[in-house]
């Protein structure tokens, strides 16, 4: 079918790419998204997705997603390709008064899709950036728009032979990568940073945590520091469009890639992959 066929943009179901000027997402980043790996017209984590919009949702009092609709925008979108990314922004739409929003919103919604990039694993070089991130109870966890912290970080790496950036909050404690998750290996020890105070809770680092559980692996969702990466045996980076990332370089030291971690990343393969 012709690519006219396959529209790549939907902005409140209609093929278009463009929004209103007065949208709050745009003037606030008042809103939340998700990024959705496709294969075909699936998306293996979809529940694990629609989950957090909607615990999103709730906690930024935004009326319930249609999450049917979502999931047909999704497919709509994503025709013709064997893997895509979906990205869905959700927004409170127009309307209300500088921070006074309004009090009955329309939200708007916005479902894209581009190509996936490839599951292969590579050998990954991390760094700590200097940017921190805000220490915001209120926002913890939420995939909200605001990424400006992550924008700055990013710019850190350009240039450099790192390809991602650790981020720690303002009190210095290590809390993700700039677009993935983090889990550090200390002897037979599994740590991921806890979200309480800032970050992202991912749903890859939602899956990877029951996967090792049923495996027998305990992880400790815990307080990080620095030192504690820079001691580790072994650290990798997960989200849910790359699967698991192993870190083969910290700054200038050299890490393995456990069996575990071998293992988990083929498990998560096949997983995104529709297996």
């Amino acid at each position: 079918m012709a690519a006219a066929n396959h529209p790549r943009v939907l902005v409140d179901g209609k093929a278009v790419e463009v929004m209103p000027v007065s949208d709050r997402g745009l003037h606030y980043a008042d809103g939340l998204f998700e990024t959705i790996r496709m294969c075909g017209d699936k998306a293996p984590l979809w529940s694990r997705h629609m989950a957090r919009l909607d615990r999103g949702a709730v906690r930024l009092g935004l009326p319930a997603p249609d999450l049917e609709l979502l999931a047909h925008e999704c497919t709509r979108v994503s025709a013709g390709r064997s893997t895509s990314v979906c990205k869905i922004i959700y927004t409170r739409g127009s309307g209300g008064r500088a921070y006074v929003a309004p009090d009955n919103p329309r939200p708007l919604r916005v479902v894209m899709s581009r190509e996936a990039p490839p599951l292969a694993r590579i050998e990954l070089a991390v760094t700590f950036c200097r940017t921190p991130l805000a220490i915001s109870p209120a926002l913890a966890g939420l995939k909200h728009c605001g990424r400006l912290e992550q924008v700055l970080a990013r710019r850190e790496l350009a240039g450099s032979d790192f390809g991602e950036g650790l981020m720690c909050d303002a009190a210095g404690r290590v809390i993700e990568a700039t677009s993935a998750n983090l889990f550090v290996l200390h002897d037979d020890i599994i740590s991921t940073p806890d979200l309480a105070k800032a970050g992202v809770a991912g749903v890859m680092r939602e899956l990877v945590m029951e996967i090792l559980a049923d495996q027998g692996c305990q992880v400790s969702e815990s307080t990080l520091e620095k030192h504690d990466c820079r001691q580790a045996r072994a650290l990798f980076l997960c989200n849910a469009v790359r699967g698991i990332m192993p870190v083969t370089r910290l700054e200038s030291k050299d890490l393995e890639v456990p069996q575990l971690v071998e293992k988990l990343s083929c498990k998560v393969e096949t997983i995104l992959s529709g297996g």
